[in-house]
């Protein structure tokens, strides 16, 4: 998969605050679910924790301490990946927006959510099309799965919700 350009677009990035992580934490978390042994997801990639793919080698279990500092700042890393190719100011003046946005890029991957019809709307400031667009990524294989179609309804209603 290419690397993405972590270069600033806009000039400027918004703090990733220790609270808007906080609040990715308790969203995300549930959704990925924690487990402490390697195991391979629906489409085959080894996976542990909260659903993180990087680093995981099968025999190796990790405890919940370990998998929570790892979460953490992984969704800051993403956070600050997903940054390029939305709004500077977005995670400052629209956190649940961001927040939904974040869980969906930590699900699809920050190349994939950066190269979607989601970061597209939100890039031209049309949000209210980015949260519904959300809902097109309820696929894992290329077969539609119940369990994302949830996860996305939620990613909608909380972005949704921030807009209010």
């Amino acid at each position: 998969m290419p690397k993405l350009n972590l270069k600033p677009k806009h000039g400027v990035y918004a703090a990733i605050t220790a609270a808007l992580i906080s609040s990715a934490v308790l969203f995300t978390g549930p959704k990925e679910g924690l487990r402490l042994k390697p195991y391979y997801d629906q489409v085959g990639v080894l996976t542990d924790c909260y659903g993180e793919t990087q680093g995981v080698t099968l025999g190796h279990n990790s405890t919940k301490a370990e998998c929570d500092a790892k979460f953490g700042v992984r969704l800051k890393q993403f956070a600050e990946e997903i940054q390029v190719c939305l709004p500077p100011q977005l995670a400052a003046e629209k956190p649940k927006v961001f927040i939904a946005f974040l869980d969906l890029a930590y699900n699809i991957g920050s190349y994939g959510f950066c190269h979607s019809s989601v970061a597209t709307a939100a890039s031209v400031g049309n949000l209210h099309v980015a949260c519904e667009r959300v809902m097109a990524f309820n696929k894992a294989g290329g077969r539609y799965n119940q369990g994302l179609a949830n996860r996305r309804e939620a990613e909608r209603n909380l972005c949704l919700k921030g807009l209010e």
